[in-house]
């Protein structure tokens, strides 16, 4: 089945803009890190030699590359294959292990709904944070296909009851006030026509009302990860406040038009995620479909960590 080569959707755009960026375990965007790295270990340890696991959505192979470790860790010869919907080159990014590499081929530019491979190719399949964006029929049709009879599915999915959905939102909410009229964003926009026409008092007056910005919000958001998109724009900021005069303007506005871009994907990637977190009733409604498209044993549970929902975990496997 060939690729699918239609022109990238606003969305598939973003996702390759994030992952382009280096980042790993994405899509939990939880307020305080958490690992399930242990519970992967298991699913993939159950593996045998010779057999083909297939990670969906796969992102910069997060899972993939645990999946890896196990076979090497476990002297199996197991062959190990990412596929995303957008254009992703994991091996390209700094900190890669040769050795892992060696593991695994990455597909990008794929939609679960077309898998480029032969029926009853895989053994296992796996997803983190990634299925659930899929069109569910076809991509569970799709999944059927290629998995052998027998062959076993494991997804961690999007829950719209958990703290990951809920730290979606509030992220989504900050990263969409930045963009607001007198926000970090128009008034980098306002400061770089500014520098432009060499407005001298203007520009002045400017950086004193980012700077005053960039306090406030530091102050008023002290108490979030560093790693929110609020903490990166004040960075930005104060490195752009330094380089007026010291930067051609048409470089400045450059720079603050990809700003507003990354913002706005950004947003557009959050929005992404809630819409795709299911509810209990979902989820079993997910069961029933995935029963319908030839699977068996189909079954799902919360997924907690420290006592709180982080999602769904679905489970089903191929019929014989």
């Amino acid at each position: 089945m060939n690729k699918n080569t239609h022109r990238p959707s606003a969305k598939a755009l973003s996702w390759t803009r994030y992952w382009r960026s280096g980042f790993q375990n994405t899509c939990f965007f939880a307020d305080e890190a958490f690992s399930v790295e242990s519970d992967w270990r298991a699913f993939f340890s159950e593996a045998a030699t010779g057999a083909k696991i297939i990670d969906l959505a796969t992102g910069n192979g997060a899972l993939a590359w645990i999946a890896a470790g196990v076979a090497r860790d476990s002297h199996r010869d197991i062959a190990i294959v990412g596929v995303d919907f957008a254009d992703i080159s994991p091996a390209d990014l700094a900190g890669v292990d040769a050795e892992l590499l060696q593991l695994v081929a990455f597909v990008g530019s794929t939609d679960l709904a077309q898998l480029p491979f032969a029926d009853a190719e895989f053994d296992f399949a796996s997803s983190q944070f990634g299925f659930e964006y899929a069109e569910e029929s076809s991509a569970l049709m799709e999944l059927r296909r290629v998995l052998k009879p027998g062959g076993k599915a494991r997804f961690l999915i999007h829950a719209s009851e958990g703290v990951v959905h809920e730290a979606t939102t509030q992220r989504q909410r900050r990263a969409r006030l930045m963009l607001e009229s007198g926000q970090i964003i128009p008034l980098l926009e306002e400061l770089a026509k500014a520098a432009t026409s060499a407005s001298a008092p203007r520009v002045a007056k400017i950086q004193k009302r980012i700077s005053a910005k960039v306090d406030l919000i530091s102050r008023k958001f002290k108490q979030l990860p560093a790693d929110d998109l609020v903490f990166e724009l004040c960075r930005e900021a104060k490195v752009f406040i330094a380089a007026v005069g010291q930067v051609p303007a048409i470089e400045l506005s450059a720079r603050v038009r990809h700003l507003a871009e990354e913002v706005r994907a950004y947003t557009l990637r959050l929005n992404a995620m809630q819409q795709a977190a299911r509810n209990a009733g979902q989820m079993q409604g997910l069961c029933q479909s995935a029963d319908a498209a030839g699977f068996t044993l189909s079954n799902y549970e919360a997924y907690h960590v420290d006592g709180q929902q982080v999602g769904w975990i679905f489970k089903t496997q191929a019929s014989d």
